[in-house]
C-alpha cells in the first residue's frame, strides 16, 4: 500500500504538475 503506490502517487503528482 505504501510502496509502489507512494512512488507512482509522488511522481504522478509532480509529473502532471510539471507538464499537465
Amino acid at each position: 500500500m505504501l510502496r509502489a503506490g507512494t512512488q507512482s502517487h509522488s511522481t504522478d503528482s509532480v509529473r502532471s504538475s510539471c507538464f499537465p
